[in-house]
Order: C-alpha cells, then structure tokens, then sequence
C-alpha cells in the first residue's frame, strides 16, 4: 500500500488547523503538527526508508475483519466516553464551564463554524492529531520501553504515560475528585486497549483509525449539543 495517501490526508489536517487558526485570530503556528513533521524527517533522515512504513501504518493489509473489529472497538469507547461525559457534566458542571473544560482542540477551532461546516472540517481537523499521539505512545515509546523490558511493560507503560498526559490539567486545575479519575483511567484503559490493537495487529493503522474516530466522534456531539442548545435557547 503507499504512503501517498497518509501524507495527503496528514497535509490536508495540518492544512485545515492552520486555517482554522488563522480565522480564529492566532498567528501561532500548531506545535504538535510541528512536531509530527519532524519526527517524520528525522525517521527518513535516520533509515532512508518511508516513514509510513518504517512506523507500520502503511503497507499491511486491511480486511473486513480489521475494519469491523476497528469500529466496533471505536463505538464502543465512544459510547462509554459520552455516558461518563454526562453523568460528570451533571454532578460537576459547573466546575467544568468555570474551569474552562472543553471538548477538545478540535471543538475550540471550529465552534465558531455551522455545524454542517464544523463536522465536514473536522473530519480532516482529528487526523493529524490522532496520528501523533499514536506515534508517539503506541510507536515510539512503546518500541523503546518494549526493546528493553518486554511487550508486557510496553503494553503498561505507554498507557500509563498516555493517562499521565490527560490526568495533569486536571490536577493542575484541582478538579474534583471523579473529573480526575475520569480523565486518568479513561484514557489508560483507551491506551490498554490501542496498544492491543497494534502489537495484534503489528501496525498503527487500527490504533489511528480508532483514535481518529474517537475525536471525530467526540467533535460531532458536541456540535450536534450546541446546536440543540442553540435551537431551545
């Protein structure tokens, strides 16, 4: 399979949040899809090989089991995700809009959009980011802590690291006790299962795939909410 297709759909994502900054008034330019850029130069640099397929997202067969198992996987968390989401909004809601607590990046960037803009936008708007963060803890940190301890301790410690990441603002914010748990355990057993996925697999396409979905998935409700909420109000 190439990888003319992953660096089209990449360009495109990076594309859309560069434009989407700019009609938002900022002139920054997006770290992270500064970063997936050159963590991209430096593994063609290092192997002189595609660095989609040096990080096993392309050139591995997708079968229908492989999408079914990806969707049902995705809907899955999504849905649970958006049960724990309500019932928190319910008991913390309060907390959450003081504090500034949002639905993501993506929500942010394209709120200021219809919502018919927002979810067409948005699809490309989740990729790169997803695609990171899969690079990153499922690639790259999984690989190095799997070439010294084991798959087991990669599995583990990559999920652990990827809770981390999502469980300081929330301690840093001093949320209450159940927002904290919610943002640390939600995203470990996420990285449990996406790091299952991708030794199972021996590719990041699932994970990606999933995440990417997850995003996407997040951004349509909250849209599809303030919508609603904008039609009662």
């Amino acid at each position: 399979m190439s990888s003319a297709w992953l660096y089209g759909v990449l360009g495109l994502s990076v594309a859309s949040r560069a434009l989407c900054g700019r009609r938002g008034g900022s002139t920054q330019v997006d770290g992270g899809d500064v970063l997936l850029g050159l963590i991209m130069c430096l593994t063609w640099a290092a192997t002189g090989s595609d660095p989609g397929a040096v990080w096993k997202v392309t050139g591995t067969h997708i079968g229908r089991a492989h999408i079914v198992r990806w969707g049902l996987v995705a809907l899955v968390m999504l849905v649970t995700n958006e049960c724990i989401h309500i019932w928190l909004t319910r008991r913390h809601g309060r907390w959450m809009v003081r504090a500034g607590v949002n639905p993501g990046g993506a929500y942010l960037a394209l709120r200021h959009l219809s919502t018919g803009r927002a979810a067409l936008l948005g699809l490309l708007f989740t990729s790169s980011g997803a695609f990171l963060e899969e690079l990153l803890f499922r690639g790259i940190i999984s690989e190095a802590v799997e070439t010294v301890a084991g798959h087991g301790a990669a599995l583990i410690g990559q999920a652990l690291l990827f809770g981390a990441v999502h469980w300081l603002p929330m301690a840093v914010r001093r949320a209450p006790g159940p927002v904290v748990v919610y943002a640390t355990l939600m995203p470990t057993a996420a990285g449990v299962v996406l790091g299952f996925i991708a030794h199972l697999e021996d590719s990041l396409m699932g994970p990606w795939v999933i995440h990417w979905s997850l995003n996407y998935g997040a951004l349509l409700i909250a849209v599809s909410r303030r919508a609603s909420e904008r039609a009662s109000a």
